[in-house]
Order: C-alpha cells, then sequence, then structure tokens
C-alpha cells in the first residue's frame, strides 16, 4: 500500500484522471456481475420448491385445518382400532412435521426473493448458503412426503376393516393388532388378504359355536327324548341311574345312518392356533416375513373345532384338573334343520327340571393314583374377551395314556367341569369300601384369590418335573395332610447378593405414550395465533416465526420487525398472559443463539417425565460425564445430564411443593444407577428427618444419615478432616487429583479412593443451629474439595440472604430453582428474575458455568415406591467395606467418650452382643467394623461402638488406619472379661 501511495503521488493529473475512469469502469463491471449472480440465483430460488411440498400443504390443510380426511377420524380404543389408531396418530404427526416444514422452506425462499432485489455482496453470498440448505431439505421433504403418502394410500379404508376385526373373533382381532405394530406397512398392504382371514375366522368361529361339545354332560348330549326319559322314566334324585342310562345309549352300536362321515366329522383341538384360517400368501407380494408361520401356504377350508369357549363361569373353573373321557366312538343322531338352532329359554327350564333343586351328590374314587392323574386343560378364551393375566391358564403337563374299555364301569364319571370346580380329592378313600361315598357338591366353585406376584429379584428355583407332576389341585385348594403346601413360583428365598447396579425392572414401566399429541399441537399453533393477534392490537410489529413444545411449556419464537423494541414486547407479559388465559408468562429476550424472543406458556396439559424414561434415554446411557446426574427434559425434548465433577457443587433451592425433595431423589438415584459402593460414597444430613432417610442403610452411606442438627456441623469438620488427609495423601504419591491418584494406586495394587458426595437437605436448619461452623465447612469444603473427589449438594426451601450467604454462593455456582414466590427469592438463588414465573411440580431453571442464561427443564419424577425397591435391593448387598475400617472415624462427627482418649467410666458395656463380637474378632483374627456388621447384622454405628469396646476393654488394640485392628486374647481368655 505504501508502494502504491507513493507511486500515485507521482501521477500528474492526465494520469489521475485515467485511473479515476478505470476504477469507475471496475466498480460498473463488479456492480452487473452482483446483478447477474444476483438474477441468476434469484431464478435457482423460484424453483428450488419441490412439488411434493406444495401436497404435504395440501393434506396438512385437510387433515388438521378441514378434518375432512379419513386421518382426521378417532378410532375407539378396542383392539385392532386402537392399533390402528396408533398408526394413524403417527401418520398425522409425520404430516403434521413434513407440512410445516414445508412451510417454514416455503416462507424462507419467499423471503431470499425479496432480498434478492437489493442485492449486495453479503447479502448474495448469504442467500446463496441458505439456498444450498434449503435444497437439502427440500429432498428431505419430497423424500418424507413420498413414505407418507405410501402408508396414506395403504391407510385406506383399514378403519371399516379395523373395526370389523373388533366385532370378529378375539384371537383374530388379537393377531392384526399385533401385525400392525410389527409390519405396519406390509399389514396395510395386505388388506383384501385380511378381509379373506377374517371370513374364514368368522366363519370358523360360528362353526366351533354351532357344532355340540363330546365331552359335557348332561346338556349337550342328552336329545330331548334323553331329557324326557330322565324325567319319566328315571327314579328322581339317582344320578348314577340317570348317566348310566345316558352312556347306555352312547355304547350302543352306532346305526347305518348315524355315523358321521370322515368328510364331515370334527376333528378334536385344544386352541385357536390349531384351528387359525390358514391364508395362501400373493406371489405379488414383497413383503417378508409377513405368513412365515403358515405351515401349509396352500389354501385350505376351515376345521371346526370340537369344544366351543366356555361361557365366562365355566372359564373361570376350566383350569380345574378332570379325567377325560372319549367319546369319539360314541353314536350321535342327525339333526333335522329345525333342530340346529334349539330354544334358548326352553333348553334352561329343561336343564333346571332335570338338575332339581337339591344339592347332587357326586362319588368320591375310592383311590386316586396321582401318577395317573391327567393335567389341567388349558383353558381358552371366550369370543370377544381379551387374554389376560388372569384367565390364562398354564402349559398342561402330557396326559398318561389309558387303554379304552368298552363296559360301563370302567368310564369314570368326573369329566363334568361344570358341576365338579373343586376337582378330585387328594386323600384316597378307603379300599374296603364297597359303596362309593357320597358328599355334597358345592353348586358354584368360589373364584380363587389371585397369588401375589414377586418383586423383582433372584430367579426362583426350578422345580424338577417330577416333583411338578404330583399335584394337579386348583389353586385354592387346602393341601392334604401329611403333605407339605407347596411355595408359591413367583416368590423367593431373598438373601445377601454381591455388588451390582440397580436393575432397571425395579422402577415402574414407562408410559404407553397414548396422550392426543395431535391435540395438543393443535392447541400450541392456536395460541400462537393468539399472540400475533394480541400484538397486532398493541401496535407491535411482530409474529410468531416458530414454536417448540415441551413436557411443561411451549417456547413461541416471536421475531420483531426491523426497528421494533424488545423492551416494548417484554413489558406486554402480563397482557399476553390475560389473553391466552394462563398464569403467566416468561419472556426470554433474546433466545441464545437466534434473534427471536422466547415466549414461555405453560401447557394446559402437562406430559410426564418419569425416572425410567431417563435412565433409558441415549443421553443418560451413553454419557461420558464422570458424575453423570439426570437434570430434566428441556423445551426441545431433550434429556439433560449433568456432570457433577464439573459443577463441582450443586445448590438446589425452591419454595414448599415445588419437586426441590424429588429433584434430590433423582439426583441420588442417578448416581446409585452409575456406581459400586466401592466408586462412589455418600454423607447424608437431613434435619427434617423424613427425606433422606429412607436411604439409611445402603452400603454406599459412609455413616447412618444425620438427623440431628447439632451433630451436622461436627460430621461436616469431619469431612474437612477427611479432605485434608486425601491431600495428604495425595501429596505423597505426586498426584493432583483423585484421578492421578487413583491410577497410581491401582498399578501398585492398592485399594483406591471413592469419589465422596456430600448432601445436606435444608441448609436453613444448619445455619440456624450452627452458622458459624456449618458456613466455614462448607466453604473450605467448596473451595478445596474438588481436587479431592468430594462433591457437594446443597438443598434448602428457605432462600434468604442470611441462609444462602455471598460467600456459599460464589463458591457454588451451579444451581438448581424451583417456583419461588416473589422476584427477590429468584434472584438471591440466580442472580436473575424468572423463577417466580415457573409452574411448580418440578418445573425448574438450571444455571452453571459456562450458560449464558438459565436453562428451563422439567425434572423427572421417582415414585416413593420405586425408591423404595432400590434401596431394599441395594442393602441386601454385602462386601468388605476397606474405606469405612480406614477412614470411617472420619465422620464421626464429635469425639466420643469411647475413644481411646475419653472417659471409660462412661461407657456401657450391657450391649448383649459384646461377648458375640469378642468371639468374632477372635475367630476372625482380627478386628474390623465391617466383619462385625456382615456377621452380627448390626448397623455401621453399632458395630463401631462394639469395636470400641472391645479396645477400651483390651481385647482388641488400637485404630491403626487401613489396616484391621489386633486381637490381644485367646478364645480361652474369654471366661475372665465376660464369666462363665
Amino acid at each position: 500500500m505504501r508502494r502504491l501511495q507513493r507511486e500515485i503521488r507521482t501521477y500528474d493529473e492526465e494520469q489521475l484522471k485515467q485511473v479515476r475512469e478505470e476504477l469507475t469502469t471496475y466498480d460498473l463491471m463488479t456492480r452487473n456481475a452482483l446483478l447477474q449472480t444476483a438474477h441468476d440465483l434469484r431464478a435457482k430460488v423460484e424453483q428450488e420448491a419441490v412439488p411434493e411440498g406444495e401436497q404435504a400443504t395440501t393434506y396438512l390443510k385437510a387433515v388438521v385445518d378441514d378434518r375432512r380426511h379419513e386421518l382426521s377420524v378417532f378410532l375407539p380404543a378396542t383392539q385392532a382400532s386402537a392399533a390402528l389408531e396408533n398408526v394413524r396418530r403417527h401418520l398425522v404427526n409425520q404430516i403434521l412435521s413434513i407440512g410445516g416444514k414445508a412451510k417454514k422452506l416455503e416462507t424462507e425462499r419467499c423471503a431470499a426473493e425479496r432480498h434478492l432485489k437489493r442485492p449486495t455482496v453479503e447479502v448474495v453470498q448469504r442467500e446463496h448458503d441458505a439456498h444450498l440448505r434449503r435444497l437439502r431439505q427440500w429432498q428431505e421433504v419430497q423424500s418424507r412426503f413420498q413414505t407418507w403418502h405410501t402408508y396414506e394410500q395403504a391407510y385406506a379404508r383399514w378403519p371399516d376393516l379395523a373395526a370389523a376385526f373388533d366385532s370378529g373373533p378375539t384371537e383374530a382381532a388379537t393377531r392384526v393388532a399385533t401385525e400392525l405394530h410389527k409390519r405396519t406397512l406390509a399389514t396395510m398392504q395386505e388388506q383384501d388378504r385380511w378381509r379373506e382371514f377374517l371370513r374364514q375366522a368368522t366363519e370358523q368361529e360360528h362353526q366351533r359355536q354351532l357344532t355340540p361339545p363330546e365331552d359335557d354332560l348332561p346338556e349337550d348330549d342328552l336329545e330331548e327324548d334323553t331329557w324326557a326319559a330322565a324325567e319319566s322314566s328315571e327314579p328322581s334324585g339317582s344320578l348314577f341311574s340317570r348317566l348310566g342310562h345316558t352312556l347306555s345309549r352312547l355304547m350302543a352300536p352306532p346305526g347305518p345312518d348315524e355315523v358321521p362321515s370322515a368328510a364331515t366329522a370334527p376333528r378334536e383341538t385344544d386352541g385357536w392356533d390349531d384351528v387359525q384360517p390358514q391364508i395362501a400368501p400373493d406371489p405379488r407380494s414383497t413383503v417378508p416375513g409377513l405368513w412365515d408361520d403358515a405351515d401349509d401356504l396352500t389354501p385350505v377350508s376351515p376345521v371346526a373345532p370340537a369344544r366351543p369357549a366356555p361361557s365366562p363361569p365355566v372359564y373361570d373353573a376350566a383350569a380345574v384338573p378332570a379325567l377325560d373321557i372319549d367319546f369319539s366312538a360314541a353314536p350321535r343322531r342327525s339333526r333335522t334343520p329345525a333342530e340346529q338352532m334349539p330354544d334358548p329359554f326352553a333348553r334352561a327350564a329343561r336343564v333346571r327340571s332335570a338338575r332339581r333343586t337339591t344339592t347332587p351328590l357326586v362319588p368320591v374314587p375310592q383311590q386316586l393314583d396321582a401318577a395317573e392323574m391327567p393335567a389341567p386343560r388349558p383353558a381358552r378364551t371366550p369370543p370377544g374377551r381379551p387374554a389376560t393375566a388372569g384367565n390364562v391358564a398354564p402349559p398342561s403337563a402330557p396326559r398318561t395314556a389309558r387303554p379304552p374299555s368298552p363296559t360301563l364301569a370302567d368310564f369314570d364319571l368326573w369329566d363334568d367341569e361344570e358341576d365338579m370346580p373343586f376337582g378330585p380329592p387328594a386323600t384316597p378313600a378307603p379300599a374296603a369300601a364297597s359303596v362309593p361315598q357320597m358328599v355334597p357338591t358345592p353348586r358354584a366353585a368360589a373364584r380363587p384369590t389371585p397369588r401375589p406376584v414377586s418383586s423383582p429379584g433372584p430367579s426362583p428355583v426350578p422345580v424338577s418335573p417330577a416333583s411338578a407332576s404330583v399335584s394337579h389341585a386348583a389353586p385354592w385348594e387346602e393341601p392334604a395332610a401329611g403333605r407339605p403346601a407347596p411355595a408359591p413360583s413367583g416368590v423367593s428365598r431373598r438373601g445377601a447378593t454381591r455388588l451390582a447396579l440397580p436393575s432397571e425392572q425395579l422402577l415402574d414401566p414407562l408410559p404407553n405414550g397414548a396422550r392426543n399429541t395431535v391435540q395438543m399441537d393443535l392447541d400450541a399453533e392456536r395460541r400462537g395465533d393468539m399472540i400475533n393477534e394480541t400484538l397486532r392490537q398493541f401496535g407491535l410489529q411482530a409474529k410468531v416465526v416458530d414454536l417448540a413444545r415441551g413436557p411443561t411449556v411451549t417456547r413461541y419464537e416471536i421475531e420483531p420487525a426491523p426497528g421494533e423494541k424488545i423492551s416494548r414486547i417484554a413489558s406486554l407479559s402480563n397482557d399476553l398472559a390475560r389473553a391466552l388465559a394462563v398464569g403467566g408468562v416468561r419472556v426470554e429476550a433474546p433466545v441464545p443463539g437466534k434473534s427471536v424472543i422466547g415466549l414461555e406458556v405453560p401447557n394446559a396439559e402437562r406430559e410426564p417425565v418419569t425416572f425410567h424414561q431417563a435412565t433409558a434415554n441415549p443421553a443418560f446411557k451413553n454419557t461420558r460425564a464422570k458424575l453423570p446426574i439426570i437434570l430434566g427434559k428441556s423445551i426441545d425434548g431433550s434429556m439433560m445430564v449433568g456432570d457433577l465433577a464439573k459443577m463441582p457443587h450443586l445448590l438446589v433451592a425452591g419454595s414448599t411443593g415445588s419437586g426441590k425433595s424429588v429433584c434430590v431423589n433423582t439426583l441420588i438415584t442417578s448416581l446409585l444407577y452409575r456406581y459400586l459402593p466401592t466408586e462412589l460414597r455418600f454423607v447424608m444430613i437431613d434435619p427434617k428427618m423424613v427425606e433422606l432417610t429412607p436411604y439409611d442403610g445402603i452400603p454406599h452411606l459412609v455413616r447412618p444419615v444425620v438427623t440431628n442438627p447439632a451433630d451436622a456441623a461436627g460430621v461436616l469438620l469431619g469431612a474437612v478432616a477427611h479432605m485434608e488427609r486425601r491431600y495428604k495423601m495425595m501429596s505423597q504419591v505426586g498426584a493432583k487429583n483423585l484421578e492421578q491418584f487413583n491410577a497410581k494406586m491401582r498399578a501398585v495394587g492398592e485399594v483406591e479412593l471413592p469419589h465422596l458426595v456430600i448432601i445436606i437437605d435444608e441448609l436453613a436448619d444448619l445455619m440456624i443451629t450452627s452458622p458459624k461452623e456449618v458456613e466455614s465447612a462448607i466453604m473450605r469444603l467448596a473451595q478445596m474439595a474438588r481436587a479431592t473427589g468430594m462433591h457437594l449438594i446443597l438443598a434448602t426451601q428457605r432462600p434468604s440472604v442470611d441462609i444462602l450467604t455471598s460467600l456459599i454462593k460464589v463458591n457454588i455456582p451451579a444451581r438448581i430453582a424451583f417456583a419461588v414466590s416473589s422476584s427477590h427469592d429468584s434472584r438471591t438463588i440466580l442472580d436473575t428474575t424468572g423463577a417466580e414465573r415457573l409452574t411448580g411440580m418440578g418445573d425448574m431453571l438450571f444455571y452453571q458455568p459456562g450458560l449464558v442464561k438459565p436453562l428451563r427443564l422439567q425434572g423427572p419424577y421417582i415414585s416413593e415406591a420405586e425408591s423404595a425397591r432400590i434401596t431394599d435391593e441395594l442393602r441386601r448387598m454385602m462386601f468388605d467395606d476397606d474405606f469405612i475400617e480406614a477412614y470411617g472415624a472420619d465422620f464421626e462427627g464429635m469425639i466420643s467418650s469411647s475413644g481411646p482418649g475419653g472417659d471409660r467410666s462412661q461407657l456401657d458395656f450391657s450391649d448383649p452382643l459384646l461377648r458375640q463380637a469378642a468371639l468374632v474378632c477372635i475367630e476372625e483374627g482380627q478386628g474390623s467394623v465391617s466383619r462385625l456388621q456382615r456377621r452380627l447384622s448390626v448397623g455401621h454405628a453399632r458395630a463401631g461402638k462394639l469395636m470400641d469396646l472391645l479396645e477400651a476393654m483390651n481385647i482388641v488394640g488400637p485404630h491403626q488406619g487401613s489396616k484391621p485392628r489386633e486381637v490381644l486374647i485367646h478364645e480361652a481368655d474369654l471366661p475372665e472379661y465376660f464369666g462363665k
């Protein structure tokens, strides 16, 4: 430049004029090139949209706005329709997403055309990059719409077919619902073949209901003349003579006209699987695996089952054991067409008259061999009744075949399941009895009490086949005399287990997500229109350009016009809340990373976020954080997982009922699901005595939960002493932090130090009891404990300046604020406003260094039952606690009088386990608090006191750091200390 400046100074007037002309020409050429480039780019922008975008917008208007499409109709919650309803909701959500994306791209395209009318170099460069980005997004819209359109075409006429399946056999509806869930598109494209499947299943069910059963006595096997004979010729009240007469007729040789042909004789089946209509696959079908379960791929005619589905009263007793009687050779008189459908009222009258009003007497067999007793028949689900865990019988054991006998005496009369609900007796009758004993049989069986379901735990011990085939009594029967009652199959003994991380089976099942998300999206869009109208009424030039619906609130992104002040929009928060009919809105101006204003409006229906959902989220499973803690779900739907090691301390504050205690439980359980007691330990202080005490007894605790505020100051001072002890140990090996120290210990085979998290549930009580000691201990831990792997989690419901002092806030930068009553409390917690507009029930603001503004989250909910199951499982875990042996005394708080330097006259030697503790130490050859815990089944505090008493009695030696205590006496010396 200097050279050019010197050269220009030497130019004369003519040369300068020539340079000016050249520059003018260059500017003109540059301007022309810019205009040409802008013109070409504008032409490309006009042609960038794909036809599928306009089609998606049209379908969106028809489905959502006009509601004149087949996808706009909600389906009932029946079996097949419910499965199809899930498909419909998915399709509606997809067209909402595709249509919304197409609308947004079209809006950006129109804006780009306007900008290119007045081009500059910056505008052309920006719009060129935006054009390339939109081209990729248009291609995505095109691909997604083509896929959606394929599903939409296959969905046509399926609602009517699903309703027909729901009206047909239950098994058919179950199968189509399963196929719609597994192979949605392939199933919907096979609509004609599923219609044929329904037709065959309906005909088969109809034949099964019309075909009389062969083993039900006396109602279905006796004809009208049999009933007449039973009422006139037979002696009244004699069940044996009536049944004998019936069986004699059945055993008579069949006539030539009464033998059913092989083509029409029904075959005996036991369930739906044996008689399902088989459908030949369409050769044009390209969907693999849809019809792979068919053994025969050729069309066959449906075969009617031999036994109809039992009615509900008979169904409840279907699991009762009964001896099988084979009537396949019995003759049957062919019915005339007039007899195919008898009058049910006349038939019921005949049944009542035949049975009489007295309680029938049934014979008790003299001896019943358990090895020959057949297993219960598998119960079948009646038509229209879905199979549930309560009405599905267990798989039956293989039956023992018996040779047929043509004589009447060999027939067993115990096959009437309806008249004999309690099954055969377990105790055999005396063999010398010549006449069968007559006992009254109740008319109706009592419904059995369902067995309790065992909690998740070790698998039960399997039962051998021999033992499983002995007893066939009903679940509600009393066990026979002299035979022990079998244990429930789902209950197993629960003993001590090895160290392991808790299982997700201990948590409540994941919610099924059956909420009407389409309606929620429509409500959100309707609120966006109301916001635009309110802004227009107040004369503000701004509009809603996008929205994000979270579990608790929906954030509307408002783009103000050029020259519009953000403060004017922020000042209308109360007016916007009135227009939207909500309690309050929160304005985020501007949204970090965007040139828009965020308006957070509470949702009309809150979407639940559970702890099981959070643990199953990949953000928690695949996190690389050292100490991952689940924080909550953000507005954009992502699960936020924090790292306590980087925070490194956390402050949780909020008013009563805002979700603070649930948040603390979530933080604790997050760490329990990732670390064993050998890797992470807790020190819990709970002055309220109800929040953290459920965790008492878990192996992660260094000491029992501290509930006395007077002892808490001593525990915190002990934690400071332990921190200084860690620093000394780290300096001796040349380590700067806990990771380096554990790496060196691991290299030489020494015990590693675990992370230590100190949790204080109510800081306000401690600050009132011992303000100086508590504040100084917290300040020292917050300043220095990070490198040693020690971290603080403080919770309080009184966010005042005398509780959250400036020293505490300076050293604890990471904070969670729940709903508070005023903006002053919000400033005390977060140093900014916003927490006063939270909605409660886990709605929070999270801030840590690195965030521009606090982040709004919805904390996950963990129930008390889930926490109880997790802690019960953890309490069963046993291990050698070397950390407590070595460093447990650091957290004992105030110096106990039972120590070596205390006043031994104040010791209480009346503990009944003292002699047993001494014997344990002698047998082990060393004194160990953890071994006393395990051998005597006591807590850490009592085991420590027992060890102090043994030390005072000179039975064991003094404390030696990480090494066990030395035993100073032998077993023969015990009488000198405790007497004989």
